[in-house]
């Protein structure tokens, strides 16, 4: 696999130097074309001083998107990494972190996440407009015409709406010494300001006043865990089943679907937890799946029985009427490969076969949830939202708190949980790692008796270290 590097450049002369070292010190990089975009400083001077780097150069400032053009009509490689010519601190081992994934084929694009990048990129673990990526040539050399219609800031954006369209795996990767200047201080700070403000304005002229979140979910969709594949040793499924011999059969197939091309070993437990129907006959329908038997019913004895039959680093805790979603697990290894300190992953649940109405009125209660998880865990460091059915855990977390309580109540099990564990590390509960689930018990049992017997058991667990009932109504609906 042939790889080009290109690299535009305007008025770069006090950077470029530095970043040309980097790039022709790279064994991976067979081709570098470097683009100068009508510099009036010394930028190809010194560009040209590096031995094997192809010059280009534009008599006037044409713009980003006409330098990469016109370094796509030279590169010959499969894949062309693009990069800026102002980074500071960037490394060889930046730089094959950024290659590795794609020529490993663990995903088709890469994108590079900076130190200095915004705290919300970091927070959703990727930087939508990133400047650095490896990604096929044919993508964007087939688009020429149209990138060079683009306003001077669409660039990224467009890419984005190429890679999305084809579905083209994305591997994120963090460079955790690597900035790139800031527009204030490179031009002052009204130049900058004013610099910013052109470049929300071509983004938005590029995509549409909406089209930038819509961008940021479908390619968070789209993430593999790229070089972090390598820390995450193995990934347990654990589904405890009690006479779901009616919707067990799809979890598992979304399970399987979900893991079909996933990098990181997996394997699928399913716990047979004292049915009195098919339940162990369908498990062991599906070839690979693993049975245990739990002949003590609840979900707290399930999950544990679950955990001690687990080989995993990390254990996903799925529940049977639960649907599987893309992308599921590669988000559980990119968020514990990446902080060493998470013990706990949780996300929301959505009821597929609930009214709008009701969606809605659990998508606001998440909102209050979430709020309560802030204060109970960065605040007050007491508790944590953990959403039974839809959460992972770091094995070694959950053996220093002795595994599940055999005693937590039906309504309490995950909450009683979050609170122990939370003493070990951090707990994070994000809204973009949901799960279909059925909606049965909101239909056996009323909405409002459902949310309440959650609620309060979960502040009863919280405060007071156990839970307010045990008693609960077992509902199988068809």
């Amino acid at each position: 696999m042939k790889i080009s590097c290109i690299i535009p450049a305007y008025n770069e002369g006090a950077r470029i130097g530095r970043v040309l070292e980097t790039v022709t010190a790279c064994p991976l990089i067979d081709e570098i074309i470097v683009v100068d975009d009508g510099s009036k400083d010394d930028t190809p001077q010194i560009a040209t001083a590096f031995p094997g780097v192809k010059f280009l150069a534009h008599k006037i400032n044409r713009g980003k998107s006409a330098a990469i053009c016109t370094g796509l009509e030279t590169a010959s490689g499969e894949f062309v990494v693009l990069i800026d010519s102002d980074l500071v601190g960037l490394k060889v081992a930046d730089l094959t972190k950024l290659i590795e994934p794609v020529i490993d084929r663990q995903a088709q694009v890469s994108i590079s996440l900076r130190r200095n990048a915004p705290r919300f990129w970091h927070w959703i673990g990727l930087d939508y407009i990133s400047g650095e990526r490896v990604l096929p040539r044919r993508l964007i050399a087939e688009q020429t015409k149209e990138i060079l219609r683009l306003p001077r800031f669409g660039l990224e954006v467009f890419m984005n709406k190429l890679i999305i369209r084809e579905k083209l795996k994305i591997a994120v990767v963090f460079w955790p010494e690597v900035d790139s200047p800031f527009k204030y201080k490179k031009y002052g700070f009204w130049k900058g300001i004013k610099g910013e403000l052109g470049m929300l304005a071509d983004i938005f002229r590029t995509v549409g006043l909406f089209g930038p979140v819509r961008q940021i979910v479908a390619m968070r969709n789209l993430r593999v865990p790229g070089e972090t594949a390598k820390k995450i040793t193995k990934l347990s499924f654990i589904v405890p089943a009690y006479n779901e011999e009616a919707r067990l059969g799809k979890c598992l197939e979304s399970i399987l679907a979900a893991t079909a091309n996933f990098s990181v070993p997996t394997e699928i437990i399913v716990v047979n937890n004292a049915s009195t129907d098919k339940t162990k006959e369908v498990a062991r329908s599906y070839p690979g799946i693993i049975v245990v038997d739990e002949p003590r019913k609840g979900l707290p004895s399930a999950r544990q029985a679950g955990h001690l039959a687990s080989t995993g680093e990390i254990e996903a805790h799925i529940d049977a009427d639960t649907l599987m979603s893309p992308g599921w697990p590669e988000k559980v290894a990119i968020e514990f490969a990446k902080n060493p300190n998470l013990v706990a992953l949780s996300g929301p649940y959505i009821y597929y076969d609930m009214s709008l109405l009701i969606r809605a009125g659990v998508k606001i209660w998440y909102g209050f949830a979430y709020l309560l998880h802030f204060v109970n865990h960065r605040v007050l460091k007491i508790g944590a939202i953990v959403q039974g059915g839809n959460f992972a855990v770091r094995k070694t977390a959950l053996e220093k708190i002795g595994g599940f309580n055999l005693d937590a109540g039906f309504y309490s099990e995950d909450a009683d949980l979050a609170r122990r564990i939370q003493s070990t590390g951090r707990v994070k509960f994000t809204f973009f790692l949901p799960l279909k689930t059925s909606g049965r018990r909101f239909r056996g049992d009323g909405l409002f008796k459902t949310g309440w017997n959650y609620a309060v058991n979960h502040f009863w667990t919280m405060y007071r270290h156990r839970p307010f009932s045990r008693e609960y109504k077992d509902i199988r609906l068809k």
